[in-house]
């Protein structure tokens, strides 16, 4: 194998811009052997980059779709967790009723629930104690249902040891999810929410 430096002369007149040598010994013989490579010129245009960059008002635009597309995400992840917050207060209505109601069961003792509309609160009284179960939070509120539409103050609910109840109904009034209906069944005190709409 020849010296490639020597082949490397001819190509002198292409004007390279780096030389670059590199250099490897045979193993066997010992001889050194060269290789030199000619690295050519990149022409360089600075038009080159802003032809391939965005103009001002591309980036605008990008700017303005980005914006609009995290305030539509923030706002329907905002009535997303307000909705689960109420959800939330439908359940513990339900959850505290069920907990009264097993109470009556296992002390043998009838257990009476108070609802007062005026300031959407849920207590257990037995007449003398009163323990305060739930309270809604500001702009909730527990509403009755009565047939002839007549507006009551309270409602008394109350779970007998044999597991029926006084029957009732109520509503919980919510800001975004709206009106949610209650009903304690009398015969089994079983307590439940109905869909909407239904009597």
């Amino acid at each position: 194998m020849k010296n490639r430096s020597e082949n490397s002369a001819g190509r002198g007149q292409i004007s390279p811009v780096l030389q670059v040598n590199s250099y490897s010994i045979d193993q066997k013989s010992g001889e050194i052997w060269t290789a030199q490579a000619d690295l050519q010129p990149i022409p360089f245009k600075p038009g080159r980059l802003l032809e391939a960059g965005f103009t001002l008002a591309e980036l605008l635009v990008v700017m303005v779709i980005v914006g609009l597309s995290v305030g539509f995400v923030a706002t329907a992840f905002d009535r997303t967790l307000v909705v689960a917050q109420e959800k939330q207060w439908v359940e513990k209505t339900l959850r505290e009723l069920n907990r009264v109601k097993v109470k009556a069961i296992l002390t043998g003792r009838a257990q009476q629930v108070a609802l007062d509309f005026s300031v959407g609160s849920l207590r257990l009284t037995d007449g003398i104690v009163e323990q305060e179960l739930l309270s809604l939070p500001e702009k909730y509120a527990y509403k009755s249902t009565m047939p002839d539409g007549e507006e009551m103050e309270s409602l008394r609910i109350i779970f007998f040891p044999d597991g029926s109840a006084t029957e009732s109904r109520f509503d919980l009034i919510a800001p975004k999810t709206g009106r949610s209906r209650f009903r304690v069944r009398g015969l089994t005190g079983q307590v439940e929410l109905l869909a909407a709409g239904k009597a």
